[in-house]
């Protein structure tokens, strides 16, 4: 009983958490295999990218290293379950760029888990990104009102292409198309009831 009371009062206190997000890229897709017999997946990522970061957002090249999992398409009856999970590494080229929007080609190698085993992918990409670049956000002026940062922001479309050796033994070709979500580096005070 006390240990609720003393959870239940402190939940109650104002509070103000520090936060500290790395600047990155996620993504979400549509997956289809062309072997495999796998059928449709989706496909989410996410991971800390050069492109997002503050002094390096004009530069050519956008190098990137995550983590993303496959789910299978729910078949009825049946929900959604991880296909494979795993690490990945990306090294993508700025071909065309323009003040708000840029394209790159490059390429991603995985590394997957799944069932106890593990397998490897090797693919092609390319992109098409909306993007605003920042230099700073504003700081509040209080202890519980601080936030900031600095880097890039933006949206876009990506498609890839590749052959996988699935954690299964099962050797496949895929394609994947999706849309890319771009954030900067960011700190802040999230409030919760502080200063008021």
């Amino acid at each position: 009983m006390r240990l609720t009371l003393t959870v239940l009062s402190v939940a109650f206190l104002p509070a103000c958490l520090p936060y500290a997000l790395p600047p990155g890229q996620a993504e979400i897709g549509l997956a289809r295999y062309a072997t495999g017999g796998r059928g449709t997946i989706a496909h989410l990522t996410a991971g800390v990218h050069s492109a997002s970061i503050p002094t390096l957002v004009d530069k050519p090249m956008d190098f990137g290293i995550g983590y993303g999992v496959d789910l299978f398409e729910a078949k009825e009856g049946q929900t959604s379950k991880v296909r494979t999970h795993g690490l990945y590494g990306e090294a993508s080229r700025y071909v065309v760029r323009q003040p708000f929007w840029r394209v790159s080609v490059g390429g991603r190698g995985e590394m997957l888990f799944g069932g106890g085993e593990i397998g490897w992918g090797a693919l092609a990409r390319g992109a098409i990104e909306l993007f605003q670049e920042s230099q700073a956000f504003p700081s509040g002026a209080t202890l519980c009102d601080v936030h900031g940062g600095a880097g890039a922001l933006g949206i876009g479309v990506y498609t890839e292409s590749g052959y996988e050796h699935l954690p299964d033994a099962v050797h496949a070709w895929i394609t994947t198309a999706g849309l890319t979500f771009r954030w900067p580096f960011a700190y802040g005070v999230l409030v919760m009831g502080c200063g008021q």
